[in-house]
């Protein structure tokens, strides 16, 4: 039997977890899902297509850890794939487009100045 753990990748998301959690911080989860920021999730720029694997079938949480080293980025690898329900709809074989690194970031820089500052400044 051989073994199919995967380590994450070692990505710098040191600042992640301020904007991740937002009820740790007082930014409203809604904040994410204002219309200007669901614009900005659907021109994030693609680093890859990967295809679900058997066991990643139903589980962006998986995918994301594996993508991302966490979890908490399962919703956002949703969106961008326009994953309504991800109980249903995320298969074996499915190809999903994976975000980089530098435009998440920047996704949730521009959720966390327009929060602090009451503007809105996109990258």
């Amino acid at each position: 039997m051989s073994d199919t753990t995967q380590t994450p990748p070692n990505l710098d998301y040191s600042n992640l977890q301020t904007i991740v959690n937002p009820y740790d911080h007082g930014i409203p989860f809604r904040e994410f899902l204002d219309p200007t920021y669901v614009a900005l999730l659907k021109s994030l720029q693609i680093d890859h297509i990967r295809r679900v694997r058997p066991d990643e079938q139903f589980n962006l949480q998986l995918i994301s850890f594996r993508e991302y080293g966490t979890i908490d980025l399962w919703w956002l690898i949703g969106m961008v794939n326009a994953i309504v329900n991800p109980f249903v709809e995320v298969v074996s074989g499915m190809e999903l487009n994976i975000p980089t690194q530098a435009s998440v970031q920047d996704y949730f820089k521009a959720v966390q100045t327009r929060t602090s500052a009451g503007v809105v400044n996109l990258p």
